[in-house]
């Protein structure tokens, strides 16, 4: 069997590569293997095979195997350095690297990166650039303002979250007041999408309200000027704003509910593989009413968005779906997450600033019952906190109470009963849940019973460990309402792992292995 250098030696670079111009034993040009990695989930370092520059900055990646049939893994592989890989030089941090070529075997194609919400996808190119076509082609990507024509490049992307990330260091740098972190991202969102909106008496009450110096306000508007960001609604925006708030999500945050009262929250990002693989499984539809009680920065809400044909969209936005987020941080950030994925002004947003785990008015929380309803919503999907206490300070009498629950009880059983309450009769719930929250035994065993009896398990996906600074392994549950349905029958049953596979003796990639768990879902058939 012919190995990967051979192959690169004897095929790659004499017959593919120098025909076309790559400059690949030029270190100017060209970083390779031992020269160019990305640290991965499991904390391993994944080597490139072939990282091109263009004027110093990530131009192509080339992901190379032996064989044709390891084509598709070789794709993985290739986005994954693509979307990962990263310089020192600050400013090209965060950038994802345009062009991807996978060669196996006789098989080579050349792909470009687009975003498509949250993540960076690749589409084929009818052939293989040349090293002089790449050089034109990235070129223009790294510029500080890119031309208008690359508005929705996935490239370009950065350039739009430098944007936020200025108008943010604009406003920390004000003296009096002071802005720490959360204000000053809640203030950016507010003048980001007045200036979107053109809405120039929005953007003065904004700036009026939160006593916004004129030095601040003049070197806000001058960023905000850089370009049109009504041109960049869409998947690009939503990407970079993504980029942006996470640099925020510390983990461990503080909000206020009420006026005095301090709740610590814990802030995980799920990862955007994670939500992928989820709202495939859901199988979501644009009739479908949908719930996320614990909604984040949006994650969730923006990916279902997504998988909704465009047509029906503006519709489904409106009167189908609903999120919920106790932190009032991550609620502003959601809403702006939304309204950048949609062209056009939504003042109709259905995502609250409140308690997911009930919908009555109670402290400084709205009464939202009209909209959030038990029994209402299609699907339920979200990654909610799973502390084993609760984590929502004074409101846990008034939780217990409505939710039947002991006086000390945990997040996790919590947002599973809110979950199958929500829940319409042949409706379904996809959760992160802590691994064997069915099969466990102790206090919560009425709870399981009720799980087992009024839904019906479809899947259980054990989740390798991705989330910092949660030490629990956590799962995807999917569980379906019995409705009118009574057979009972077989759960599929995954584990996904990482590290390094055994058997090829190479490094897993997290959406590869939850493309191969989806598909073997999809072929199920107890």
């Amino acid at each position: 069997m012919v190995g990967e250098e051979t192959y690169k030696n004897t095929y790659l670079n004499p017959k593919v590569l120098r025909p076309l111009g790559y400059p690949y034993d030029d270190l100017e040009f060209a970083r390779y293997e031992s020269d160019a990695a990305h640290k991965t989930y499991s904390g391993t370092w994944f080597r490139l095979d072939y990282l091109f520059l263009v004027d110093g900055a990530p131009g192509l990646v080339i992901e190379a195997k032996a064989s044709a049939s390891d084509f598709e893994r070789g794709f993985g592989e290739g986005k994954q350095h693509a979307i990962n890989y990263t310089q020192d030089k600050k400013e090209f941090q965060g950038r994802v690297t345009p062009y991807l070529i996978v060669a196996a075997g006789e098989r080579v194609e050349m792909f470009e990166a687009y975003a498509a919400g949250l993540t960076i996808d690749f589409k084929r190119l009818e052939r293989l650039l040349s090293w002089e076509e790449l050089c034109e082609k990235v070129r223009p990507l790294y510029s500080d303002k890119p031309p208008p024509e690359e508005a929705s490049s996935a490239t370009a992307a950065p350039v739009f979250a430098n944007i936020f990330e200025d108008v943010f260091e604009s406003l920390k740098s004000s003296g009096r007041p002071k802005f720490d972190d959360e204000a000053a991202v809640t203030i950016l969102n507010e003048l980001l999408l007045a200036n979107i909106y053109g809405r120039k008496k929005r953007f003065r009450v904004v700036v009026k309200r939160n006593r916004i110096p004129r030095r601040v306000t003049d070197e806000i508007q001058r960023v905000l000027g850089r370009y049109d960001l009504s041109a960049i609604e869409g998947a690009a925006a939503v990407y970079a704003y993504r980029q942006f708030v996470t640099a925020y999500f510390k983990g461990v945050g503080s909000t206020k509910a009420g006026a005095k009262e301090l709740i610590r929250t814990g802030r995980y990002l799920t990862p955007v593989e994670i939500i992928e693989f989820m709202v495939r499984l859901s199988a979501v539809k644009a009739d479908d009413h949908v719930i996320d009680p614990a909604c984040g920065s949006g994650g969730f809400l923006g990916r279902v968005i997504s998988a909704i044909p465009a047509r029906s969209r503006e519709r489904f936005v409106k009167r189908n779906l609903v999120g919920c987020e106790i932190d009032p941080f991550c609620a502003e950030a959601a809403k702006t997450f939304v309204e950048l994925l949609l062209p056009g002004e939504h003042p109709e947003l259905n995502v609250y600033h409140h308690n997911g785990l009930n919908a009555e008015k109670w402290r400084s929380y709205p009464d939202i019952s009209s909209a959030v309803r038990p029994g209402y919503f299609d699907l339920v999907i979200s990654n909610p906190p799973a502390n084993a206490a609760y984590s929502g300070g004074a409101d846990a009498g008034f939780v217990a109470e409505k939710l039947g629950l002991p006086p000390r009880f945990g997040d996790g059983e919590a947002f599973l009963i809110r979950a199958m309450d929500l829940c319409a009769p042949d409706g379904r719930l996809i959760l992160v849940v802590p691994d064997g929250v069915l099969a466990n035994t102790g206090e919560d065993q009425s709870l399981r019973n009720t799980a087992q009896e009024a839904f019906l398990p479809q899947a259980i996906v054990s989740l390798p460990r991705v989330f910092p600074h949660v030490t629990s392994k956590m799962s995807v549950l999917y569980l379906a309402h019995v409705g009118r349905r009574r057979k009972k029958k077989p759960v599929f049953m995954a584990r996904v792992e990482l590290g390094v596979d055994p058997d090829s003796g190479e490094e897993r990639v997290l959406a590869s292995e939850l493309d191969a768990v989806y598909d073997a879902f999809r072929n199920f058939s107890p």
